[in-house]
């Protein structure tokens, strides 16, 4: 058994939420993990900016994240419709037992909206686009190319 002393540290990553026309919303995974400083009987509760949501996470001591009860990465439709969210960006902050804490941006588009997703070396590609948002999107990709997005 590895001894780990210190404070545990929690990392996240941003989340895209995509809301259709008919208020049908679809996310893509929270993603709240740990490191082995944890309990496995510890929680992660959810802030949505700056206010105390209903959303609570389950620390999964096998895969050393957190999920919502009954496993899953996404929380109920109906629950993360009624979180304080605004179009745009969205402050997320997870706390482990009212303690340790990380923050994650979550993204609120509407199934309308266009956008541009650029990686770190300046290129987009499909698979950039098909990865992150067209599995929200149900729609197709446009190749753009020789983008100067200094001009």
């Amino acid at each position: 058994m590895e001894l780990v002393t210190g404070p545990p540290q929690l990392n996240a990553t941003d989340v895209v939420a995509v809301v259709h026309p008919s208020g049908h919303a679809a996310c893509s995974n929270f993603n709240v993990c740990v490191n082995k400083g944890v309990l496995g009987t510890a929680h992660v509760s959810v802030e949505v900016n700056g206010r105390a949501t209903d959303l609570i996470m389950i620390h999964d001591q096998q895969a050393g994240c957190f999920a919502f009860p009954g496993g899953n990465l996404q929380p109920e439709p109906q629950v993360f419709l009624s979180l304080p969210l605004v179009r745009g960006r969205n402050r997320m902050e997870f706390r482990v037992d009212g303690g340790t804490g990380a923050c994650a941006d979550l993204w609120l588009w509407s199934a309308s909206d266009r956008i541009v997703v650029v990686d770190v070396d300046g290129t987009i590609t499909k698979s950039d686009v098909r990865g992150l948002v067209a599995s929200q999107l149900q729609t197709t990709t446009s190749f753009i190319s020789n983008l100067n997005p200094w001009t």
